[in-house]
């Protein structure tokens, strides 16, 4: 495991280290809409090891308290950015098609790390083991799931033939530059339609990049995140909600 490289006393703000991390080329990027207790400890877990790595969160127009604190949390670090999404007329946008508009539009450095809001960040060192291992022809990085590809990412592969790496995007590093080449990529749907090889509107978001990347001859791979993070999955869309036994030695405030 590597140790943490850029550890300083929390609350001191150098331009040093923001210099640093400018140079990883590296964007959190994380999704939330009206869960203020699970951002609050994803996002406080992350500045407790990396208190200068540029985060952008994707607000889904909560007008809560999940708001409030996110545009205090703002005031507090200049490294941190919230993009707050207009009221959509047709309801809310999925989580795919959000997380390729923030990419695209909102985000300009060459790798984003794609974070879920219930993420929470147990101890330092996985970006540092992980941007020594990133490469120019990896294109997604993480959470790895092996997957259908026939049933497009669908559950377990019909066969050793059908093996589709998913780079899963509730923890997983994305290469940008290739994201971008991607949008010019069409893949055939199960209507026989095609459809862009972007982040989409779909339970598995990232499938049909994932099948174009590696089709191109991209990388697709995962390392041990587990070691890492803790993910309260379903926590944030399963009702009533998960409810967890402790704070993860998070220290948070109440936020008034």
């Amino acid at each position: 495991m590597i140790e943490t490289q850029l550890d300083r006393p929390y609350g001191i703000n150098t331009q040093k280290h923001k210099e640093e991390w400018a140079k990883k080329n590296v964007t959190v990027l994380i999704c939330q809409r009206k869960t203020k207790d699970l951002i609050q400890l994803c996002l406080e877990s992350l500045f407790r090891f990396y208190p200068d790595i540029p985060v952008l969160i994707v607000d889904g127009y909560s007008q809560d308290d999940s708001s409030q604190y996110l545009a205090f949390m703002q005031t507090k670090h200049s490294n941190l950015r919230v993009w707050t999404k207009p009221n959509p007329s047709g309801g809310n946008t999925s989580h795919g098609v959000t997380m390729h508009e923030a990419i695209t539009e909102h985000i300009t450095t060459k790798w984003v790390l794609a974070m879920d809001s219930d993420v929470i960040i147990e101890r330092g060192g996985f970006l540092e083991q992980a941007i020594s291992e990133l490469t120019d022809d990896m294109f997604g990085y993480g959470t790895l799931m092996l997957t259908s590809r026939k049933n497009y990412a669908n559950g377990a592969p019909l066969d050793e033939t059908d093996v589709l790496p998913y780079a899963h995007p509730s923890f997983s590093f994305y290469n940008r530059d290739i994201y971008l080449q991607l949008q010019n990529v069409q893949v055939k749907l199960v209507n026989g339609h095609y459809h862009p090889a972007i982040f989409c509107n779909d339970g598995s978001p990232c499938v049909l990049s994932m099948m174009a990347a590696q089709n191109l001859g991209y990388k697709v791979d995962g390392f041990n995140v587990a070691d890492y993070v803790t993910h309260l999955s379903g926590s944030s869309w399963t009702e009533p909600r998960t409810i967890w036994r402790h704070d993860f030695d998070v220290c948070t405030r109440t936020f008034i």
